[in-house]
């Protein structure tokens, strides 16, 4: 069922009127947004096909279909709902969804349901929609925010209350960031007043939603290269049945060299794409590993497809975790998420903070307010990784290049120079091969065969 607020709204000045109405006691620094500032739309230029979509979930998950589920949340958080009515095609879509992840990356607490004009238009069940988008936005091909206030209904759930405030345009951080104060007021008038829905229990064990066969079939694709290459492979992890047999005792070891395996291939594969690696350390026995597992890493591998490789790796045996500690990455505790750089020697380099801990939608419905805003959820895992893959992509494709220079140097540069070493300086060479660092190994050895060769001849 679609929930919607059911204004009588027939104009933009009506609407604005509205605001006025319900302004209240609150007068003091509010701002009404209207058509009385300028603004200077700019088109979408969203780098290549599926750009849109990702900027879509980077910021949010809510849209027409599940808007009750951001009500819930802004109910549990005492925080206002900001509506945003776009599409692809829609003037400023991409500066205002730019601008709103990175004010909800600073505002954890905030919520949004994204509208998408062109997906609500061609659903015979969205009619409601429809007509709301048209009233309030008298059909202009611009961006459109409104921000309202939640309130308990009659049977105690949460709906909409109020407008707060309105904005067209892109450029609407500061101002609805300012109205949102107001929004909190208003909601927070109603917190001993809402009732929220059982949760399902199905949820609450962390379980998939279908069937074990789909399940299974989820946790099967993920070890599977995508369009049938190994080189295209940019997800890796254990299948179900893989992670159960391996988590027998007496399998520790077969459990530690799997790991290994999947971290270096893993790696590899992020080298050679120069892209990011952005690991789930998960653990033998872990429930909260487990709903993210199901609930948050199909979103994830949706979002990151040819953003990042992803690996999902079992962090329960501590040999693991020394091999982890060896490679720059220190690991005491799961589920937690990291967004790397990887060189050529398979060392990380951390770009963020190392994101612990996970709350599903069925968790945040039981916790009160105060643990909401600090509990790691979907969005806020997601926001999280959105901010630190600029950096982690930057230094890849430093290595990728620094390396490409490397290997051209090495094409042109003619021989090893051992042709011109003494008996002697060969044997020297031949000692200080034999004591290389581990790091340089397959080099010092490549080193060491020309050098006896050298000898022998």
């Amino acid at each position: 069922m679609n929930h919607i607020p059911n204004y009588p709204i027939e104009s933009n000045r009506q609407f604005n009127q509205i605001q006025n109405q319900y302004r209240g006691n609150f007068d003091n620094g509010f701002q009404i947004v209207d058509n009385s500032r300028v603004i200077r739309p700019t088109e979408n230029n969203f780098e290549r096909a599926g750009g849109y979509d990702n900027a879509v979930r980077n910021l949010t998950s809510y849209d027409h279909t599940n808007a009750h589920e951001a009500m819930n949340r802004a109910a549990k958080t005492g925080n206002g709902v900001a509506f945003i009515v776009g599409s692809e095609s829609t003037r400023d879509t991409q500066k205002l969804l730019d601008q709103m992840t990175e004010l909800k990356k600073q505002n954890p607490g905030m919520e949004f349901v994204y509208l998408d004009k062109d997906k609500i238009n061609a659903d015979p069940a969205a009619g409601k929609w429809r007509e709301w988008i048209q009233k309030t936005t008298g059909g202009d091909n611009l961006a459109f925010t409104s921000l309202q206030s939640v309130k308990a209904g009659p049977d105690g759930k949460p709906t909409m209350d109020r407008v707060v405030s309105t904005h067209w345009g892109g450029d609407i951080k500061d101002s609805l960031l300012d109205q949102n104060q107001y929004a909190k007021r208003f909601t927070g008038e109603h917190k001993d007043r809402f009732k929220f829905a059982a949760e399902n229990p199905e949820a609450r064990e962390g379980k998939p939603e279908g069937s074990g066969a789909d399940a299974a079939k989820r946790e099967a694709d993920q070890t599977k290269p995508k369009e049938g290459s190994e080189a295209a492979q940019d997800v890796f992890g254990m299948s179900k049945a893989e992670r159960e047999e391996l988590h027998k005792p007496g399998n520790e070891e077969k459990l530690d060299r799997k790991n290994k395996e999947l971290f270096n291939k893993a790696a590899e594969a992020a080298r050679k794409a120069g892209l990011p690696l952005v690991v789930n350390f998960e653990g033998r026995g872990c429930q909260p590993c487990l709903a993210k597992k199901n609930e948050a890493n199909p979103e994830l591998e949706k979002a990151l497809d040819g953003k990042a490789v992803m690996l999902n790796m079992d962090a329960s045996e501590e040999a693991t975790r020394e091999f982890l500690a060896g490679h720059g990455m220190e690991v005491n505790s799961w589920p937690a998420t990291g967004v790397f750089s990887v060189d050529k020697d398979n060392n990380l380099k951390l770009h963020g903070q190392l994101m612990g801990g996970y709350a599903n939608r069925a968790d945040l419905e039981k916790m009160p307010p105060e643990e909401v805003a600090q509990a790691m959820s979907l969005d806020r895992l997601q926001a999280g990784i959105a901010g630190s893959l600029p950096d982690a992509g930057q230094e890849m494709q430093r290595l990728k290049n620094a390396q490409t220079r490397e290997k051209e140097r090495s094409r042109q540069e003619p021989g090893s120079g051992l042709e011109n070493l003494s008996p002697d300086q060969l044997r020297n060479r031949i000692m200080n091969t034999l004591l290389a660092s581990e790091g340089s190994k397959g080099r010092a050895m490549a080193d060491l065969a020309g050098a006896i060769e050298r000898l022998a001849a």
